[in-house]
């Protein structure tokens, strides 16, 4: 790591990432010089990037059941819950799975995005299930 192209500041917060206190009222080189004695110590833990771990509740991960929850829900009213399951199901193979695959060609193969995650898959099979069945009762009724 360059301390030199730090500034002062950059310099503190560094340390204090790393714990080491550094006084902002010392000369640079002496701040550059106490890191460089602190790093010496452990130069590979201060050279490996820091990965940052997500915490906490993330509602994408999640969108797929809430969408094929209501849909389970709205046909249960309707019939009794292994009918609306097997139902539910069955919309999912008929209309969601070939559908999401051309999505998913589409936007990473064509639109060279970046490659889907486990809960873009899920996402857009319900997105195309509820976009499907839409469009079939609109059209035919």
């Amino acid at each position: 790591m360059n301390f030199n192209k730090m500034t002062k500041q950059q310099l503190k917060d560094y340390g204090e990432t790393i714990g080491i206190k550094l006084d902002l009222k010392k000369k640079k080189d002496v701040l550059i010089e106490e890191l460089n004695k602190a790093t010496v110590e452990d130069e590979t833990v201060a050279d490996m990037p820091v990965k940052q771990t997500q915490t906490g509740f993330d509602i994408k991960q999640y969108i797929w059941l809430i969408i094929f929850s209501i849909l389970l829900i709205a046909n249960t009213s309707l019939m009794n819950f292994p009918a609306a399951a097997g139902f539910v199901l069955g919309l999912i193979v008929k209309d969601g799975i070939l559908l999401t695959l051309v999505a998913w060609v589409i936007m990473t193969k064509v639109m060279k995005r970046e490659a889907w995650k486990w809960y873009d898959w899920l996402n857009m099979l319900a997105y195309t299930t509820v976009t499907a069945r839409a469009l079939y009762v609109m059209l035919i009724g």
